[in-house]
Parts: C-alpha cells; sequence; structure tokens
C-alpha cells in the first residue's frame, strides 16, 4: 500500500497502449459487425469509432483510478488531530523513525480514503479509523507492494457480537470476523480499543482479522499466505505450524490456545503476538 512516482508512470503508459488496444479490436469489431447489419459504411465507421472510444476511456479511467486518487490524497496535509492519536495511541508507530513516519501517515490516508468504515450502531470517530487503518497498515508496512484489493469495507459494531450479529447475550463473543472471498471486514469496536490499551496481552483484533485478510490473498484463508509460497519456506512454516501447535496442545507454549484451532487461527494469533510484543515473541520462539 503505497505510492511510487515511477510505478505511476508505468502503470499510466502500460494502460494506455491497453487501452489503445482495447479501441481498435472493439473498433473493428463493431464496425465490421455495424455494416454487415446496416450495410453502409459511414454510418458503421461512425458509429462503432464513439464506441470504441468510450470504451477505451472507461477502460483508461478504472484502470488508473486508484493511482490518480493517490497522487490527489498526497496533496492532502496529514490531519494533526490524526497524528496525536497515532503518537499516543499505536506504539508501533512511536518506535519508527522520522522518514518512516511519513511513509506511516501516507499509508493511513490512502486506506480510510480507499475503504468503507461503517459503524453499525455505533459512531466510528477519529480514533476509530486511526486504530482500523494502523491494524491495516502495520503488518504490511514492510511489504510495500502487498495491497488489500478485496477488501472495500469494514463493519463496525459497538461490541462483541454473535453469528447472527446480535451484540447481547452470552453468545456475543465474536470480536471480529472475514470470510474467503468476502469483501467485507467486521469488527468489535470495544475488542479493537481494547486491543490497542494494552500491547501486553498478545491480543488485537484488528491485527488478527487483517492477518486473515492477507493469508486470504491465495484464494483461500489457510494459514499459508503468499509471501510463504516458495516451497522451502512452504516447508519450514509447515513444520513450525505443526509443532507450536503440538506445543498449545499440551500447555508448554505461551501462545493463545486459539492459535491451536488450526493453521489459519495460528497464523492470525502469532501475527497478534508479534505485533503486540515482538521481543517477548523473540526471546521465546527464536
Amino acid at each position: 500500500m503505497t505510492f511510487q512516482p515511477k510505478k505511476l508512470k508505468s502503470i499510466i503508459i502500460t494502460s494506455f497502449l491497453l487501452s489503445l488496444l482495447l479501441l481498435i479490436f472493439v473498433f473493428f469489431i463493431t464496425g465490421f459487425l455495424l455494416f454487415l447489419f446496416i450495410q453502409q459504411w459511414l454510418p458503421a465507421f461512425l458509429i462503432a469509432l464513439l464506441i470504441s472510444l468510450a470504451t477505451s476511456l472507461y477502460a483508461f479511467v478504472s484502470m488508473t483510478h486508484l493511482y490518480r486518487n493517490r497522487q490527489k490524497v498526497m496533496k492532502i496535509p496529514f490531519p494533526e488531530e490524526w497524528k496525536r492519536l497515532l503518537e499516543t495511541q499505536v506504539s508501533y508507530y512511536s518506535s519508527l523513525n522520522h522518514e518512516e513516519k511519513s511513509d506511516f501517515q501516507r499509508q493511513i490516508q490512502f486506506f480510510i480514503s480507499e475503504k468503507k468504515i461503517i459503524g453499525i450502531e455505533t459512531e466510528v470517530d477519529e480514533l476509530c479509523k486511526i486504530l482500523i487503518a494502523s491494524s491495516a497498515v502495520i503488518p504490511i508496512f514492510r511489504f510495500k507492494d502487498w495491497e488489500y484489493n478485496d477488501l472495500s469495507e469494514i463493519l463496525v459494531y459497538p461490541d462483541n457480537f454473535n453469528i447472527n450479529y446480535e451484540v447481547a447475550g452470552d453468545s456475543a463473543n465474536i470480536m471480529g470476523l472475514v470470510t474467503n472471498g468476502g469483501s467485507t471486514m467486521v469488527l468489535s469496536k470495544g475488542s479493537l480499543l481494547s486491543g490497542f490499551r494494552n500491547n501486553q496481552d498478545k491480543t488485537n483484533v484488528g491485527f488478527h482479522e487483517f492477518a486473515h485478510k492477507l493469508d486470504g490473498q491465495d484464494g483461500v484463508i489457510d494459514g499459508i499466505p503468499a509471501l510463504l509460497m516458495n516451497q522451502k519456506l512452504f516447508k519450514q512454516w509447515q513444520d513450525i505450524v505443526a509443532l507450536e501447535i503440538d506445543k498449545i496442545k499440551a500447555g508448554k507454549s505461551d501462545i493463545n490456545p486459539y492459535g491451536a484451532t488450526n493453521s489459519a487461527e495460528f497464523f492470525a494469533v502469532a501475527t497478534e503476538y508479534f505485533f503486540e510484543n515482538p521481543q517477548k515473541k523473540k526471546k521465546k520462539h527464536y
């Protein structure tokens, strides 16, 4: 989730060439079909030209929309209130140097401008936006080409919910939710705030659910993110997961017991642990 001027230029040139090829293809196919239908080459030519121009223009605008939007966002000063919230509420941000903080702020702006954050019977205030965006940016901050392309909206409930999205009753114990191939994430506002208030409990629903989204970029949430598809890394990761799950079940690990559910949940809780308390995780598990 980044912005590189050279990359933008390359994307615009590529999009222009693809749009030009589309224009030529649509023009000849449409012109030929129209000529067969009306038997007059001039009207067929003009109609085909208009259709092909409109089609290629729409394609070019669609292909470059994201990066043109980011170019506009970069011209907007980062709000002082957002900066204050990052400095006081997000410990990861405080550990960055000046250049990294500027990059982090930019990625926060991109995320908030591109994803819908909708409150369900609760207010989505500036703190809520910043914490959700930080939950998204932190796991991919060192991977500049990673994007949440398949995520369009985050629904925020006031507290934990059940499978029917009800926040009342003993069954309301779900803190967050994503699904395979789904474009919507659901978060508990209460759990989100709690996760950032306590950096020592190895629990952060934002990190957890965005870890699932990263995991699912290859089409399935299985605990094996695309970054580990290299065969050597894949085998090493499988061995580590199997070993740690056995330790959790035997009560010999400080990793959240929920991680023993399956490899997908292990990856998510390990991500929480790492970004909540990296020093402790390094000491215990490296």
